[in-house]
C-alpha cells in the first residue's frame, strides 16, 4: 500500500488483545485441520521469533504455552497459505483449519472475539485504501487524496473510540502499540494523547512500557535535538557517516520509487538544483526500496544522478528510516551545521530560507 501523508504506511497490520496482570496457567490452543495430515506448526510471536512448535498428527495439534500476559501470535507452517492471527491467554482456544485456511472456533475467548473483528476492520480499510491509491503516473489526483484521507481518519476514529472505552483494559494498550506504534499510523504526538488516556495500570503493562520508550525516543527526534548518526554507503559504494557533514546543513530526504508522491516531488527538484547548489547544504536522498534497479530505474527518470544516494539497509547502524521514525514517504529532515535537526517535513521550495 502506498503512503499518501505522514500518518500512512505501506504496510499496516492490526492486532488486539484485552487484559490480565498475573502469570498465566498453561495456555492450550489445540486444532484440526483436516487438509493438513502431518507436519509442524508453529507458534511466532510479533518479533517473529518462533516461540513453539508441535507436530501435526491425524490431521490435529495442541499447543501447551505459559504466558505472562494475554498475547497475540501467528501459527505458521508451510502449508497454510497465510499466518493466522490468534490472541492467546488461559482459555482453551480450540479452532478448526478448513482447505483454504480459514479459521473456524469451536470454543474461543473474549480477547480473540475482540481481536477478530477489529482485525476484520483492519483488512476492510486497507482494502478501502489500496483501491483509492493513485498511480505513479497519476500523482496530482487530488480528490482520491483527499477520500483516503477521510477513510483514514474514520478508521483512527475508530480506534479512538476503543481505546477511550478500554482505557483501563490491556487492550487497550495493545491496540495502541500493535496498530498505532507498528504500523505508525499516527505522528507522536496524536499517540501520546491517547496513550495519556490509558489507566496506570495499563502503561504499567509490557505493552505500555513498550509504547511509553517509544515515545521518549520519538519525541527525542524533534527541532532542537541532536540528529542520530548513520552509516551509508553511496551510489560509487563508497563509505560515509553522517557525522562527516558537520559544519554544513543536511537534508534527509525519505523516498522510494513506487511512492506516487515521492516522484512528484521528486520531479520538482531538478529546477531548483541550480539554486541550491550556491547554499552550504548536501542532500542525502535515502530510498525504501527493495527492488535496486526499480530504485536506480526512477533515479535516471527524475534526473536526478547527480545527486547523493543512499538505498536504506536495517542494521544496528544503517536503518535510517527506523532511527529517524520515519512513518511515511515522502518525508525530510533537515540537519543544522551543529548537527541538531532544525525541521521536519521541510519542501524543496523552503530550503533556502531555512539554510544560511
Amino acid at each position: 500500500m502506498i503512503n499518501t501523508s505522514k500518518t500512512l504506511m505501506k504496510a499496516i497490520i492490526l492486532f488486539i488483545a484485552s487484559f490480565s496482570y498475573t502469570v498465566l496457567a498453561a495456555q492450550n490452543l489445540v486444532g484440526k485441520c483436516s487438509s493438513i495430515k502431518s507436519g509442524t506448526l508453529y507458534l511466532v510471536n510479533q518479533s517473529n521469533e518462533t516461540t513453539d512448535s508441535v507436530a501435526i498428527k491425524n490431521g490435529r495439534f495442541s499447543f501447551t504455552h505459559k504466558l505472562r500476559e494475554p498475547s497475540l501470535f501467528k501459527l505458521r507452517s508451510p502449508a497454510l497459505k497465510d499466518d493466522l492471527y490468534l490472541v492467546l491467554d488461559n482459555k482453551q482456544l480450540a479452532i478448526e483449519i478448513d482447505s483454504a485456511g480459514k479459521v473456524k472456533y469451536r470454543s474461543n475467548n473474549v480477547l480473540n472475539v475482540d481481536f477478530q473483528k477489529i482485525y476484520k476492520d483492519l483488512l476492510a480499510f486497507q482494502q478501502e485504501i489500496i483501491k483509492r491509491s493513485p498511480a505513479v503516473d497519476s500523482l496530482d489526483n487530488d480528490s482520491l487524496l483527499a477520500v483516503r484521507r477521510r477513510i483514514y481518519d474514520g478508521y483512527i476514529q475508530k480506534i479512538t473510540d476503543f481505546v477511550i472505552q478500554k482505557s483501563s483494559e490491556l487492550s487497550s494498550a495493545l491496540v495502541l502499540f500493535e496498530i498505532i506504534q507498528l504500523s505508525k499510523l499516527l505522528p507522536p504526538d496524536e499517540l501520546k494523547k491517547r496513550f495519556e488516556l490509558l489507566s496506570g495500570k495499563v502503561k504499567d503493562s509490557q505493552y505500555g512500557q513498550k509504547i511509553g520508550a517509544y515515545l521518549k525516543k520519538e519525541l527525542s527526534l524533534r527541532a532542537g535535538n541532536l540528529a542520530p548518526d548513520f552509516e551509508f554507503v553511496d551510489l560509487e559504494n563508497k563509505e560515509h557517516i553522517l557525522s562527516e557533514y558537520k559544519g554544513k546543513y543536511v537534508l534527509l530526504h525519505f523516498w522510494a520509487s513506487w511512492c506516487g508522491p515521492c516522484r512528484g516531488e521528486n520531479k520538482k527538484l531538478p529546477a531548483l538544483l541550480p539554486s541550491l547548489a550556491s547554499l552550504p547544504l548536501t542532500i542525502i536522498h535515502i530510498s525504501w526500496d527493495s527492488d535496486k534497479e526499480a530504485w536506480l530505474k526512477a533515479i535516471k527518470a527524475d534526473n536526478l544522478e547527480g545527486c547523493k544516494h543512499v538505498l536504506n539497509v536495517k542494521g544496528p547502524k544503517s536503518d535510517v528510516f527506523r532511527n529517524y521514525q520515519i512513518s511515511g514517504i515522502p518525508d525530510t529532515v533537515l540537519i543544522g551545521p551543529d548537527g541538531h535537526i532544525v525541521q521536519n517535513d521541510i519542501k524543496w521550495e523552503e530550503l533556502e530560507k531555512h539554510v544560511k
